[in-house]
């Protein structure tokens, strides 16, 4: 067979695309992969007096951070917090922390990259050799096996080292299952990161298609038709013939399909240096053949999904899956003459995408006592808060992020704020539809370089869906690839 030309740089965009919500709320308009040296610019904040209530995140100056002359400044006892983001929304809800705690006795000094690109590398260098090494960091979902099972993990720290009585704290703010088992170090069990952010996914359809075809947009009534919940894409198979035949396609592409399923595997892509394609992985390659012909054929962030969602696509589509975020910056940006014609029900496999988590070093639960307490009342403000003081209450309430309203990690929270999205068009049961999803997502387990192996598989899923190989030989290659990954990485 002719081997594929798909390259661990073309993969960077597709996992890019799949980790969409660690962009900030303030900056969706494109994601763009550039790649840059791991000596990749960060900015850093002015640290401001304990007494001040404000802290400036982007700085008139920018620096890099260098190994060889940088001092560890988490290590410092002083009056300082040391943050490394790759997101706004972290430099965002510190600011805040510091306006509604005017009182804190320290201050935040945060380096933000000014690119996703490369946030890992140095990190994980920074945490690595103790120079400029963070209190509390963030880790996005597309490279949290680092972080939570790997090599930089035992640079975590958990909660309980903070004075937080993370257990039942989870269970009190009724944290998702999902995001409490994300958080886990697989070493010992302890949680080290938690969200501030729920990223559970549910359908997000078509009101008049529905009515067209179905005779009712009712949500309840069209779950019962796709089979929600039922953990199969058989209902949907049959939903999807019937809108085939009205001239519509059930979804834009064979990837949106892949939201779900990819969290269905049991086991990750490799185990014990060798690659396990699980059951459920090997599957998607039958699914995608057979809903091919039910889609427009476009792929993520492309023009052709985002004319998908303004109705101005090759047909007319009926749904997509995702989380809150989508509602917000894909679909809310380029919804066009459909806004406000969408609604929401539960989809009929249970799954997650994205989320950020806030991660506590091992350096600084070496400091002392009265700095580790420090930390440990952000980080509870941050995750775990279900006051109307709380970062969580701040985000679900809208007044973060000029009116866009986050869906987040507390059940508790979010019962109190009602996400009233435009693209749905005054839906009255979003905030059940959302919490649902939530509760319900599936954890999946993950490997090192699990995201890279996600888009090597689909780069092989278009190979078969275009006649260029048969499934044993995707099958086969994509083993090879993972095999290769993991005795040269």
């Amino acid at each position: 067979m002719k081997r594929s030309t798909f390259t661990r740089v073309s993969a960077l965009a597709l996992i890019a695309a799949m980790s969409f919500s660690a962009c900030s709320k303030k900056e969706p308009a494109e994601l763009k992969v550039r790649h840059k040296d791991l000596d990749e610019k960060v900015t850093e904040s002015e640290p401001e007096p304990a007494a001040t209530t404000t802290v400036e995140t982007t700085a008139e100056t920018t620096e890099y951070i260098d190994e060889t002359t940088t001092t560890a400044t988490s290590q410092n006892d002083g009056d300082v917090i040391t943050i490394y983001t790759y997101t706004d929304d972290v430099s965002t809800l510190c600011n805040r922390f510091q306006q509604t705690h005017p009182d804190f006795p320290y201050t935040f000094n945060i380096y933000q990259l000014d690119t996703y690109s490369g946030y890992s590398e140095v990190l994980a260098s920074a945490l690595g050799t103790g120079n400029e090494a963070p209190d509390i960091f963030a880790v996005d979902d597309s490279f949290y096996y680092d972080y939570f099972v790997g090599d930089v993990s035992p640079y975590t720290a958990p909660y309980k080292d903070f004075g937080i009585d993370v257990e039942n704290a989870i269970v009190d703010a009724q944290i998702a299952p999902y995001i409490a088992e994300n958080g886990r170090r697989t070493s010992d069990g302890e949680i080290v990161g938690l969200t501030y952010s729920s990223s559970g996914c549910f359908m997000i359809y078509r009101t008049d298609i529905a009515e067209e075809v179905f005779g009712t947009s009712d949500p309840d009534e069209i779950a019962d038709l796709v089979g929600a919940g039922s953990g199969s894409w058989d209902k949907f198979k049959s939903a999807a013939v019937k809108l085939d035949a009205a001239g519509y396609s059930a979804l834009s592409g064979v990837n949106d399909l892949w939201v779900l399923q990819r969290c269905q595997s049991t086991s990750p892509w490799a185990v014990n240096g060798e690659a396990n394609i699980s059951a459920e992985n090997a599957a998607f390659l039958d699914l995608a053949l057979e809903f091919n012909e039910y889609t427009n054929q476009s792929g993520w962030w492309s023009e052709s999904w985002y004319a998908d969602m303004s109705g101005t696509g090759e047909r007319p589509v009926f749904a997509f899956f995702g989380p809150e975020w989508m509602l917000d910056f894909s679909m809310g940006m380029y919804a066009g003459d459909t806004l406000g014609k969408w609604n929401i029900t539960e989809a009929p496999l249970n799954a997650y995408w994205g989320s950020t988590w806030i991660v506590p070093s091992s350096y600084a639960a070496e400091s002392s006592s009265d700095k580790r307490a420090a930390i440990g009342e952000f980080l509870y403000w941050m995750t775990l808060d279900t006051s109307d003081d709380g970062a969580q209450a701040y985000l679900a309430s809208g007044e973060c992020f000029d009116g866009c309203l986050t869906q987040v990690a507390s059940a508790v929270v979010q019962e109190n704020y009602v996400i009233d999205s435009p693209v749905l068009g005054g839906q009255a049961d979003q905030n059940s539809c959302f919490a649902d999803a939530s509760q319900s997502a599936v954890f999946h387990p993950k490997c090192k370089d699990s995201d890279y192996y996600d888009s090597i598989f689909l780069s092989y899923v278009m190979e078969y869906l275009w006649g260029d190989c048969t499934k044993e030989e995707a099958l086969q290659d994509l083993a090879d690839d993972i095999d290769y990954n993991v005795a040269h990485s």
